[in-house]
């Protein structure tokens, strides 16, 4: 042990102790985001990144299922609007006809546990099933959906089901017939349950959604997210001799008190590694969690920010079948999205890989995976998912061509603890401010005199929830305060009150007048 002055402090070195320029915590697509852009704009920087699994990629995890890639996490793309930079940089590798435009054909809505009220969207000649238009509390739902669209919830301090429940025009409420379709329509885009969701912070955060209306699938069969993420951009940036990755290094505290001009961060290995900045890109739900302590503790906003913020249960689970039985059971070769009466919640077909494999995945939240996770290991996950598929349809039960499948709880895994973020009652302030009073803002202020900064999906004002998000929200970190001497982007002068918030470049993620003028318009 060494003891270093420092002003007035004598500080202990452990002897252990590992010094860096940069720490980034977590090797998601934000860190991994921010590492890249610190290696391409500082020659001799060191940069060290703390993943707590043995694995790089974060929530974009991808494994193999019969002889097809699977998206056991982030599957969604985006074509370039709102400054995307992994359309382009993905297409420049695999051509753009690794896309295929996404949920462009058949919906089919189990309206009851009874399978004779499962109803399509869309119907043929072909069709077994009726259409949803003769559906009264089908109608009814989707009539809320097309208002909420119309004129949003804008100036609500609760959340939607409070709000569904009070409505005077369209008055719907927990326990009724089709109740299940505004969780799993609603809310299962966010992984939650419509009691979470905040009514306003859900119509402003949609008012000034960035990234393009339309999402695209990947169509190769030998390509995940994960690969393609890797191939593109993530394997060059941990290979480069400037950034080291330590793997299963969970950190658990981070101490910004002794000197103000450095970081010391320690992992459960009892490591202990010493920079001038901190990049912290784990989840909300860990944040949330306390399983980083920070001395000293955390600013008040900056805590309250996390807190205000959702995220919530969620697991995917991916089933291999002998056959497409969902074609013959609706008469409709179309079939992109179905939606359950129970825990399955909304699934679709991956016809879309054209691999030969008859794959369908099941994305699950909220109040649906906690109930999931009761059941206590995967077998038991899968089955009550089939008998959930099985009610659906009285004469295809899933169950008869069932093979194999895979359950990722991101739920229960204890460095995720969550799917990904929503908008809560909280994360706006009541005067309806997406621009300044959004607890995203609050998180992306740095701490510790600028030595501490946060980035993630939740931390994207336009486009969270998605890996774009995280990514520019990587890049951002990266480019904050001292970080960004060589910054040398065009930046948007917008509020000057506002010293942390005064200069965004489109791809940080930080509002433009393009989206002030959006919000305003609603």
């Amino acid at each position: 042990m060494k003891l270093l002055l420092s002003s007035l402090f004598i500080i202990q070195v452990p002897a252990n102790l590992i010094e860096t320029d940069v720490i980034i915590i977590g090797a998601g697509a934000a860190g991994l985001s921010a590492a890249k852009n610190l290696v391409d704009r500082r020659e001799g920087h060191k940069i060290t990144i703390l993943e707590a699994t043995a694995r790089i990629g974060g929530r974009v995890f991808s494994k193999t299922l019969g002889s097809t890639r699977v998206d056991m996490g982030a599957e969604e793309h985006y074509d370039t609007t709102g400054e995307n930079p992994i359309y382009d940089a993905i297409t420049s590798c695999y051509g753009t006809e690794i896309y295929e435009e996404g949920f462009t054909g058949t919906d089919v809505y189990a309206m009851t546990t009874n399978a004779a009220d499962t109803c399509a969207s869309i119907t043929y000649d072909t069709s077994e099933l009726p259409n949803c238009a003769d559906d009264e509390d089908w109608v009814k739902y989707s009539e809320i959906w097309t208002a909420y669209l119309r004129a949003p919830f804008k100036w609500s301090n609760t959340t939607l089901a409070n709000e569904l429940a009070s409505a005077k025009k369209f008055r719907v409420e927990e326990g009724v017939r089709g109740w299940h379709l505004y969780n799993n329509e609603f809310a299962l885009e966010y992984a939650t349950s419509v009691d979470q969701l905040g009514a306003r912070s859900l119509a402003l955060q949609d008012a000034t959604w960035s990234l393009s209306e339309k999402s695209y699938w990947n169509v190769e069969k030998d390509v995940g997210y994960e690969d393609a993420l890797n191939n593109i951009w993530w394997n060059e940036t941990i290979a480069n001799p400037a950034v080291t990755l330590v793997k299963e290094s969970p950190v658990t505290s981070i101490d910004s008190s002794a000197d103000d001009s450095f970081v010391m961060v320690e992992d459960s290995k009892n490591n202990v590694y010493k920079a001038k900045h901190v990049i912290i890109t784990a989840s909300i739900a860990v944040l949330k969690s306390g399983a980083i302590s920070f001395t000293p503790t955390l600013p008040k906003d900056t805590s309250e920010a996390i807190g205000n913020i959702g995220m919530d249960q969620g697991m995917k689970v991916a089933m291999r079948f002998e056959k497409p039985w969902w074609e013959s059971a609706t008469g409709d070769p179309n079939l992109t999205w179905m939606v359950t009466q129970g825990p399955a919640s909304g699934c679709w077909p991956l016809t879309y890989k054209e691999s030969g494999d008859s794959n369908l995945i099941c994305l699950i939240g909220g109040r649906n995976a906690e109930f999931l996770q009761k059941k206590g290991d995967d077998d038991k996950i899968i089955e009550a998912v089939l008998e959930d598929l099985d009610a659906m349809f009285s004469d295809t039960p899933a169950r008869d061509s069932y093979i194999e499948g895979i359950v990722q709880d991101w739920g229960a895994h204890k460095y995720t603890l969550g799917a990904y973020s929503f908008p809560s009652v909280d994360t706006i302030d009541n005067d309806g401010n997406a621009l300044e009073k959004n607890a995203r803002v609050t998180l992306q202020k740095p701490v510790a005199d600028g030595r501490i900064l946060f980035a993630g999906e939740g931390t994207h004002l336009t486009a969270p929830a998605t890996v774009p998000g995280a990514v520019m929200e990587g890049e951002r970190a990266a480019m904050e305060g001292e970080l960004s001497k060589e910054r040398s982007l065009p930046c948007v002068i917008f509020n000057t009150s506002v010293s942390y918030f005064e200069c965004s470049h489109p791809s940080t993620g930080l509002f433009s007048d393009k989206y002030r003028s959006k919000l305003e318009a609603i």
